[in-house]
Formats: C-alpha cells, sequence, structure tokens
C-alpha cells in the first residue's frame, strides 16, 4: 500500500473473500483507499477462484496464461473490468495488475490508455507476455522496463514491446513489466 502511504487515491481488489477481510482492515484507516472484494477482468459478471492456501498468495482464476496448481479449495467471486471502475472511481494515472496469469484478460477489460501500466512476469507463464503486450498495443503506443523484485529498473532506456519480449525471453528474472505510455 505505498501509494496510499503517498496519499495517493488507491481502489485495490481482493477476490478471495478472506483476504479481503484481512486487506480492508490493513489499509481502513486509509481514507482514500477504496477496497472492493471483485476480480477484474473482461467482463462483469461472477467466476470461480481456486483457492491455494490461507495467505492468498497464488489464489487464481482458471485461463490459459497460468499454469497454477495445489489448490485446497474454490470460491465464487465477482467480476468487474477496468472500464467499470474508472466510470465509477476516475481514470488512474496508473493501473498494477497481479492476478496470476490472468493479466491479458484483465488488459482486455479496458478500452482507453492508461498513463502507466504494470504487470507481473514469472518464468512458468512466458505465454501471456505477448498476449498482455497484444491487449496494450490495441491501447496506445507503450514503451517498457523491467523491474525485479527490488527496487530498480533493469534497463537504462525504455524500450518498444517486442524488444522487451525478446529481452525478458532470455535476460530477466522474475518482477513486474512497466509499460507508459507515449505521448
Amino acid at each position: 500500500m505505498g501509494m496510499a502511504i503517498l496519499g495517493c487515491k488507491v481502489v485495490a481488489l481482493e477476490p478471495n473473500p478472506s483476504t479481503y477481510t484481512e486487506l480492508y482492515y490493513r489499509v481502513k484507516r486509509y481514507k482514500q483507499v477504496k477496497c472492493i472484494c471483485a476480480a477484474c477482468g473482461n467482463k462483469t459478471g461472477k467466476t470461480i477462484i481456486h483457492v491455494t492456501g490461507g495467505d492468498g498468495q497464488g489464489d487464481w482464476i482458471a485461463s490459459e496464461y497460468q499454469c497454477n496448481h495445489g489448490c485446497i479449495g474454490q470460491a465464487e467471486c465477482k467480476v468487474v473490468t477496468l472500464d467499470e471502475l474508472i466510470a465509477k472511481y476516475g481514470k488512474p494515472r496508473a493501473v498494477k495488475i497481479d492476478v496470476e496469469g490472468f493479466e491479458p484478460f484483465v488488459l482486455a477489460g479496458l478500452s482507453q490508455p492508461i498513463e502507466f501500466i504494470s504487470f507481473e512476469l514469472i518464468k512458468r507463464t512466458p505465454w501471456k507476455t505477448p498476449a498482455c503486450m497484444t491487449q496494450l498495443a490495441r491501447l496506445g503506443r507503450y514503451e517498457f522496463n523491467f523491474r525485479g523484485w527490488g527496487d530498480h529498473y533493469y534497463m537504462d532506456k525504455w524500450i518498444g514491446p517486442e524488444a522487451f519480449v525478446e529481452w525478458w525471453g532470455v535476460s530477466a528474472g522474475e518482477g513486474d513489466a512497466h509499460a507508459r505510455l507515449i505521448r
């Protein structure tokens, strides 16, 4: 909740009801944070989330872009789109997506460019990266950089989507792709 600490308005989604409750109580002191018990996807509705453990880490919605396993249970959850969230809460400057392989679907639920978007990249799901690039290309021209689990960017300069996919495929570890809109 680093952005909340800095005073930014934050809309946080958590689809697992037990993890949502924990998140809600952790951030309720920040008046500018809105917590929603829902998943984000390409269309409104309901879906099943596969629950992996008590901490919510690694819970997932089945898609061709993930390869999770170890499900210990399931829960039904509401699904909203980024477009719906924008209509209700306003257009953000930044969106952070960490949805265990469901990232291309989240981006498919967005119809307008966002200034800054980050999404998780992990080696066991390399096939989702080109799908995310396709969704971002539909929205506008983006350039990319990579941040591992630390605080620094790996590259000195931002690069185009094709070069980024090639670079990450041979060079990078796990972390987040950072996309910024070219103006």
